[in-house]
């Protein structure tokens, strides 16, 4: 949130053509998809969620071109990279911040 509120990120996005998507937890579950049902939070699916259903929702909600781009800061860096080598396709580009 930190890095939301204080990093310049919505003055550095305003005015550009794209659409910027910012998912706010998901915290210590390294965005993959759970091997195992938890009994209280059931089996998190997040790799497939990031790699397959945002992008397809945030494609028939909005116009836009298809080009994915995929970004991480601190703990969600090294997660931002996995993400897009599971879905080489998915994603031109990816980039980690303080990670």
């Amino acid at each position: 949130m930190s890095w939301y509120n204080h990093g310049g990120v919505k003055k550095f996005f305003a005015g550009k053509r794209v659409n910027v998507v910012l998912p706010m937890g998901g915290r210590f579950s390294m965005m993959t998809d759970w091997q195992h049902r938890d009994p209280i939070l059931g089996r998190n699916q997040w790799q497939t969620f990031y790699t397959r259903e945002l992008p397809q929702a945030i494609d028939a909600t909005f116009a836009t071109s298809g080009v994915n781009a995929l970004g991480g800061v601190s703990m969600s860096a090294g997660p931002a990279l996995d993400l897009a080598i599971q879905a080489p396709r998915r994603f031109r580009a990816v980039a980690a911040y303080s990670g």
